[in-house]
């Protein structure tokens, strides 16, 4: 009876490991990091152009209405965007609408998207090369290397792809998705409640390219004037960032501030990042200042390290107010911080083999916390233990010669008595 139950247990919980690994397991599937919403700013009126067949990168010629009218059309001024580890979502802000005359001219291709990089540390990536390029295009006539087993519906609407991109320098690529897609035109044009604000969506299906569990991304837009020979190509693109999104953090000296009640005192601090990088502040400010019980004032707000590796730090003056208004206990005061991405080098696809950078820079948000530990007035005992600990070392040595030398005194005034009364 025993045996039949230890060879029905065995056979029991074999089937369930081999039901778990039939059904369950395949069903596990790997996906990206994801993170919240995440912003990044882009200075306006910052789009070049590059002129074929050589490779000239100029700003645009804002006296020239052609270049006018494109530029005020795809020129970025922010970009969100987030993930739930398996779908990348961004959406491109717009600085003005999109001048719909535009698609009036069948000479011209609208191109946007993002470059992926999923090699971000290796060589290549620190090159400035994209693994990967997810394009929107039209007219779909305009792209002339699909592939033979797409078949378009018409040859004025939106093309959708995704490509892989051959090593730096060979300049092609393989296309991994093709399809003809929704008109984005509307979304050139779209206008919000009392004010002009244009959106284009834009997302990635992060298994196309093997959901990646590091690597950056950069958006663009741009419009080609002569698709067919691919000249001349105006742009505008962001930096390249980093997924997951970095984390910042105030480091102070001293590590540990501590401000007695009704006291102040000055400190120095510096924006680091969680990859072990030291970002370039350009501001840092209390938030919410006016109603902050504790007062920091930054005399120098802006933390960076300069060409020679030195360390420049943010300098910060704290103010503690009295015990009628504040208890001792630890405070956090969150501070605002725009970190500066720096000018951003394009992918050599982009401008077809030649790599460009100059770009204007790019912005960053986020929030640090600096913690203060208020402490109580000092008691006596207090103020002559630290004083001591200060001064007593040099105190004992005074007093030790003091007191060495009025022994000495007192014992030949001693030695000199005896000797006379003799």
């Amino acid at each position: 009876m025993s045996n039949s139950v230890t060879i029905f247990s065995s056979i029991s919980i074999f089937a369930m490991i081999l039901v778990f690994y039939i059904f369950l397991v395949p069903t596990i599937e790997a996906i990206s990091p994801s993170f919240p919403r995440q912003d990044i700013k882009d200075d306006v009126n910052d789009l070049v152009k590059l002129n074929y067949p050589y490779p000239i990168i100029t700003r645009i010629n804002n006296s020239d209405p052609v270049e006018e009218k494109i530029a005020d059309s795809i020129d970025i001024y922010a970009v969100t965007y987030l993930s739930d580890g398996k779908t990348l979502n961004a959406t491109l802000w717009l600085t003005r609408g999109f001048n719909d005359t535009l698609f009036e001219n069948k000479n011209i291709m609208v191109d946007f998207g993002m470059y992926i990089d999923v090699s971000p540390e290796s060589p290549a990536g620190i090159d400035g090369t994209s693994s990967y390029h997810k394009q929107i295009t039209w007219p779909s006539n305009a792209i002339i290397d699909l592939p033979g087993y797409v078949h378009l519906k018409s040859n004025s609407s939106w093309i959708e792809n995704i490509h892989e991109v051959a090593p730096v320098h060979h300049g092609g690529h393989r296309y991994l998705e093709v399809a003809e897609t929704r008109n984005y035109t509307k979304y050139f044009e779209q206008l919000a409640f009392h004010q002009f604000t244009y959106s284009i969506p834009l997302s990635l299906d992060l298994k196309d390219i093997n959901f990646p569990q590091k690597y950056r991304v950069m958006f663009y837009t741009s419009i080609w004037e002569e698709p067919l020979f691919r000249t001349p190509r105006i742009v505008d693109y962001t930096n390249w960032l980093d997924v997951p999104p970095p984390e910042f953090f105030l480091s102070t000296f001293p590590n540990k501030i501590e401000v007695r009640l009704g006291e102040h005192t000055d400190i120095t601090g510096i924006v680091k990042s969680t990859t072990g990088s030291i970002p370039n502040a350009t501001s840092i400010k209390v938030i919410d200042d006016r109603n902050s019980i504790i007062k920091v004032h930054p005399t120098s707000n802006v933390s960076y390290v300069s060409l020679s590796s030195a360390v420049h730090p943010a300098t910060f003056h704290i103010e503690v107010p009295t015990a009628d208004k504040i208890q001792a206990g630890e405070y956090t005061i969150p501070m605002g911080v725009i970190i500066s991405t720096g000018s951003p080098s394009a992918p050599p696809e982009f401008f077809i083999q030649f790599q460009s950078t100059g770009n204007s820079k790019g912005y960053l948000n986020s929030v640090v916390n600096m913690t203060v530990q208020v402490l109580k007035p000092q008691t006596f005992g207090e103020w002559f233990k630290a004083s001591w600990d200060v001064y007593g070392q040099p105190i004992s040595i005074v007093a030790a010669g003091f007191a060495g030398g009025a022994t000495s005194l007192i014992f030949e005034r001693f030695k000199k008595k005896r000797t006379s009364s003799t």
